[in-house]
């Protein structure tokens, strides 16, 4: 058993990047299961449009600037099943293995990486397909640079750091791990990757973080009024209707 001073000890050699990391993945995590877990619930029960609840009102205040996420929208239920049922889960796993140092670490945090990048891609490329007909937003700087690209671009911007890093150590350890079994050559130095992403990345990565915790309260409990968006104010996009709406237009 680890006596008191080498487990303070290896508290101490703990990075900053890796704490950084272990935050960001506790963040996500509870987003996915709490946040995006709700519009779940809502989505095969009703949809936020109908949902009287603090729920339906924090999709209905975010669909202000995407109206898909006032509706039972198809696409967007299905990228969040997964993400709330797989991804949720395997975050907070993550940031067990990044406080435990487990040697699947950098593994499973490339996985989780480039699920995340995919996700954004998957929820926002039909969308800009179609024209972006339910991005409504143009006209509000808060919602478009707020809503949209602050809130959905944390989650390219930090998974492609992490992803590079994971990468990188990877790379790494394998052209290491050849070398030291005697099957490596010379060249073989020339494919490791020490490098990585710099560590003024990891810092741009916290400020934003920093500056979501902080935002994220004001959008709910600050600068937000339940009265803008009350029941009911999607009833034109509601899922069962909204094709034959627009067909009949």
């Amino acid at each position: 058993m680890p006596s008191p001073m080498s487990r303070q000890a290896g508290r101490k050699e703990r990075s900053f990047v890796d704490l950084l990391a272990m935050l960001w993945f506790v963040i996500d995590g509870l987003t996915h299961l709490g946040m995006e877990g709700g519009y779940v619930l809502l989505a095969f029960g009703g949809t936020a449009n109908k949902a009287d609840s603090f729920n339906g009102f924090l999709w209905r205040e975010y669909a202000r600037a995407d109206r898909r996420w006032a509706v039972r929208d198809p696409t967007i239920l299905s990228l969040e099943l997964l993400t709330v049922v797989v991804l949720g889960p395997l975050c907070l796993l993550l940031a067990y293995a990044i406080y435990s140092r487990k040697p699947w670490r950098h593994a499973l945090q490339l996985v989780i990486s480039v699920c995340e990048l995919y996700g954004g891609w998957m929820t926002f490329a039909p969308e800009w397909l179609d024209g972006s007909p339910n991005l409504c937003c143009q006209d509000d700087p808060v919602l478009l640079y707020i809503y949209l690209a602050f809130m959905n671009g944390l989650w390219v911007l930090i998974p492609a750091v992490l992803a590079w890093e994971s990468i990188g150590f990877i790379v790494d350890a394998c052209a290491r791990a050849k070398t030291e079994h005697g099957s490596g050559t010379p060249s073989d130095r020339a494919l490791r990757c020490p490098w990585g992403p710099a560590l003024q990345l990891h810092y741009i990565c916290a400020a934003a973080l920093g500056l979501y915790v902080i935002l994220v309260p004001l959008v709910l409990f600050g600068m937000s009024d339940p009265r803008n968006v009350p029941v009911g104010t999607y009833d034109a996009l509601d899922w069962k209707g909204w094709v034959a709406a627009s067909d009949s237009e």
